[in-house]
Protein backbone atom coordinates (compact mmCIF):
# COMPACT_ATOMS: atom_id res chain seq x y z
CA UNK A 1 0.00 0.00 0.00
CA UNK A 2 1.73 3.16 -1.19
CA UNK A 3 0.72 6.27 0.71
CA UNK A 4 1.28 8.83 -2.04
CA UNK A 5 4.00 10.96 -3.53
CA UNK A 6 4.27 12.69 -0.15
CA UNK A 7 5.94 9.77 1.62
CA UNK A 8 9.14 8.18 0.42
CA UNK A 9 7.97 4.90 2.00
CA UNK A 10 4.49 3.37 2.35
CA UNK A 11 2.38 4.76 5.18
CA UNK A 12 1.30 1.27 6.24
CA UNK A 13 2.93 -2.04 5.38
CA UNK A 14 1.51 -5.25 6.93
CA UNK A 15 4.77 -7.04 6.17
CA UNK A 16 6.59 -4.62 8.47
CA UNK A 17 3.85 -4.20 11.08
CA UNK A 18 2.14 -7.58 11.45
CA UNK A 19 3.79 -10.38 9.50
CA UNK A 20 7.26 -10.24 11.03
CA UNK A 21 9.18 -11.34 14.11
CA UNK A 22 10.18 -7.73 14.82
CA UNK A 23 7.05 -5.58 14.23
CA UNK A 24 7.45 -1.89 13.66
CA UNK A 25 5.75 0.99 11.89
CA UNK A 26 6.95 2.31 8.55
CA UNK A 27 9.19 5.41 8.54
CA UNK A 28 6.33 7.41 7.01
CA UNK A 29 3.98 6.37 9.82
CA UNK A 30 6.58 7.40 12.44
CA UNK A 31 7.18 10.75 10.75
CA UNK A 32 3.55 11.67 10.08
CA UNK A 33 0.93 9.93 12.22
CA UNK A 34 2.93 9.40 15.42
CA UNK A 35 4.36 12.93 15.24
CA UNK A 36 0.94 14.49 14.58
CA UNK A 37 -1.27 12.88 17.22
CA UNK A 38 -0.02 14.91 20.25
CA UNK A 39 0.08 18.18 18.30
CA UNK A 40 -3.41 17.59 16.87
CA UNK A 41 -4.72 16.97 20.39
CA UNK A 42 -3.06 20.14 21.66
CA UNK A 43 -4.42 22.26 18.81
CA UNK A 44 -7.89 20.81 19.26
CA UNK A 45 -8.13 21.44 23.00
CA UNK A 46 -6.09 24.65 23.34
CA UNK A 47 -9.09 26.95 22.67
CA UNK A 48 -10.98 25.29 25.54
CA UNK A 49 -7.95 25.63 27.82
CA UNK A 50 -7.52 29.28 26.81
CA UNK A 51 -11.17 30.02 27.56
CA UNK A 52 -10.96 28.23 30.91
CA UNK A 53 -7.77 30.09 31.87
CA UNK A 54 -9.08 33.47 30.73
CA UNK A 55 -12.12 33.17 33.03
CA UNK A 56 -9.91 32.52 36.06
CA UNK A 57 -10.22 35.00 38.88
CA UNK A 58 -6.75 34.12 40.20
CA UNK A 59 -3.49 35.69 39.08
CA UNK A 60 0.21 35.57 39.77
CA UNK A 61 1.44 31.99 39.94
CA UNK A 62 5.02 32.44 41.17
CA UNK A 63 7.96 30.92 39.36
CA UNK A 64 9.17 27.68 40.92
CA UNK A 65 11.69 24.97 40.15
CA UNK A 66 8.93 22.92 38.54
CA UNK A 67 7.57 25.49 36.11
CA UNK A 68 11.03 26.88 35.29
CA UNK A 69 12.24 23.34 34.56
CA UNK A 70 9.16 22.72 32.40
CA UNK A 71 9.80 25.89 30.38
CA UNK A 72 13.50 25.04 29.93
CA UNK A 73 12.68 21.48 28.84
CA UNK A 74 10.12 22.71 26.33
CA UNK A 75 12.56 25.31 25.01
CA UNK A 76 15.20 22.60 24.52
CA UNK A 77 12.65 20.45 22.68
CA UNK A 78 11.84 23.34 20.37
CA UNK A 79 15.54 23.84 19.70
CA UNK A 80 16.12 20.15 18.95
CA UNK A 81 13.21 19.92 16.53
CA UNK A 82 14.26 23.11 14.75
CA UNK A 83 17.81 21.74 14.35
CA UNK A 84 16.32 18.49 13.02
CA UNK A 85 14.06 20.40 10.64
CA UNK A 86 16.95 22.51 9.33
CA UNK A 87 19.11 19.42 8.81
CA UNK A 88 16.35 17.64 6.92
CA UNK A 89 15.62 20.72 4.82
CA UNK A 90 19.33 21.07 4.00
CA UNK A 91 19.53 17.45 2.79
CA UNK A 92 16.26 16.92 0.87
CA UNK A 93 17.68 14.11 -1.27
CA UNK A 94 18.57 12.20 1.90
CA UNK A 95 15.11 12.41 3.47
CA UNK A 96 11.57 12.35 2.15
CA UNK A 97 9.33 15.38 2.74
CA UNK A 98 7.44 13.50 5.47
CA UNK A 99 10.41 13.81 7.82
CA UNK A 100 10.60 17.60 7.50
CA UNK A 101 6.83 17.85 7.98
CA UNK A 102 7.03 15.57 11.04
CA UNK A 103 9.75 17.76 12.58
CA UNK A 104 7.75 20.90 11.82
CA UNK A 105 4.62 19.41 13.40
CA UNK A 106 6.54 18.40 16.53
CA UNK A 107 8.09 21.89 16.73
CA UNK A 108 4.62 23.42 16.39
CA UNK A 109 3.37 21.21 19.22
CA UNK A 110 6.25 22.20 21.51
CA UNK A 111 5.83 25.90 20.69
CA UNK A 112 2.10 25.58 21.44
CA UNK A 113 2.84 23.79 24.72
CA UNK A 114 5.32 26.48 25.79
CA UNK A 115 2.90 29.27 24.91
CA UNK A 116 0.07 27.55 26.77
CA UNK A 117 2.28 26.90 29.81
CA UNK A 118 3.18 30.58 30.10
CA UNK A 119 -0.39 31.75 29.43
CA UNK A 120 -2.02 29.56 32.06
CA UNK A 121 0.67 30.49 34.60
CA UNK A 122 -0.04 34.17 33.97
CA UNK A 123 -3.78 33.54 34.37
CA UNK A 124 -3.35 31.85 37.76
CA UNK A 125 -3.87 28.21 36.79
CA UNK A 126 -1.67 25.72 38.60
CA UNK A 127 -2.49 22.67 36.45
CA UNK A 128 -3.54 21.91 32.90
CA UNK A 129 -5.29 18.76 31.78
CA UNK A 130 -4.63 19.67 28.14
CA UNK A 131 -0.87 19.88 28.70
CA UNK A 132 -0.86 16.70 30.79
CA UNK A 133 -2.53 14.73 28.00
CA UNK A 134 -0.29 16.38 25.38
CA UNK A 135 2.87 15.27 27.20
CA UNK A 136 1.42 11.81 27.83
CA UNK A 137 0.54 11.39 24.14
CA UNK A 138 3.97 12.69 23.15
CA UNK A 139 5.67 10.16 25.42
CA UNK A 140 3.49 7.28 24.18
CA UNK A 141 3.76 8.07 20.47
CA UNK A 142 7.48 8.81 20.68
CA UNK A 143 8.12 5.52 22.51
CA UNK A 144 7.51 3.61 19.27
CA UNK A 145 9.93 5.85 17.38
CA UNK A 146 12.44 5.62 20.24
CA UNK A 147 12.37 1.83 19.97
CA UNK A 148 13.04 2.06 16.24
CA UNK A 149 15.86 4.57 16.70
CA UNK A 150 17.70 2.49 19.32
CA UNK A 151 17.62 -0.47 16.95
CA UNK A 152 19.93 1.59 14.74
CA UNK A 153 17.92 1.87 11.54
CA UNK A 154 17.85 5.67 11.43
CA UNK A 155 20.25 8.25 9.97
CA UNK A 156 22.92 9.38 12.45
CA UNK A 157 22.14 13.04 13.27
CA UNK A 158 18.34 12.68 13.43
CA UNK A 159 18.83 9.57 15.57
CA UNK A 160 21.11 11.41 17.99
CA UNK A 161 18.68 14.33 18.18
CA UNK A 162 15.78 11.97 18.89
CA UNK A 163 17.82 10.08 21.52
CA UNK A 164 18.19 13.44 23.28
CA UNK A 165 14.60 14.54 22.59
CA UNK A 166 12.77 11.52 24.00
CA UNK A 167 14.23 11.70 27.53
CA UNK A 168 13.36 15.41 27.55
CA UNK A 169 9.75 14.52 26.67
CA UNK A 170 9.69 12.02 29.54
CA UNK A 171 11.13 14.68 31.87
CA UNK A 172 8.47 17.18 30.72
CA UNK A 173 5.79 14.55 31.38
CA UNK A 174 7.24 14.06 34.86
CA UNK A 175 7.23 17.80 35.62
CA UNK A 176 3.63 18.24 34.43
CA UNK A 177 2.57 15.77 37.12
CA UNK A 178 3.32 18.44 39.74
CA UNK A 179 1.10 21.47 40.20
CA UNK A 180 2.58 24.94 40.19
CA UNK A 181 2.56 26.93 43.44
CA UNK A 182 -0.70 28.58 44.48
CA UNK A 183 -1.43 31.95 42.85
CA UNK A 184 -0.41 35.07 44.73
CA UNK A 185 -3.73 36.80 44.04
CA UNK A 186 -6.85 34.68 44.44
CA UNK A 187 -10.44 35.47 43.53
CA UNK A 188 -10.00 38.86 41.95
CA UNK A 189 -13.73 39.52 41.73
CA UNK A 190 -13.27 43.00 40.23
CA UNK A 191 -11.87 41.57 36.96
CA UNK A 192 -15.01 39.62 36.17
CA UNK A 193 -17.24 42.72 35.98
Amino acid sequence: MNSSAFCSTPLWDPAVTWFTDNPDFTPCFHATILASVPTAFLLLFTPLQLYHASTSTDRGVPWSYVNVTRVILTGLLILLTVVDLCYEAATPDYFGPEFAVGSAVRALGYIGALTLQIFIKKKGKVTSGTLTVFWLLSALCDSFTFRTVIQGEEKLLPAILFLIEYPLVIAALFTICFADPEPTYKNLEGEQQ
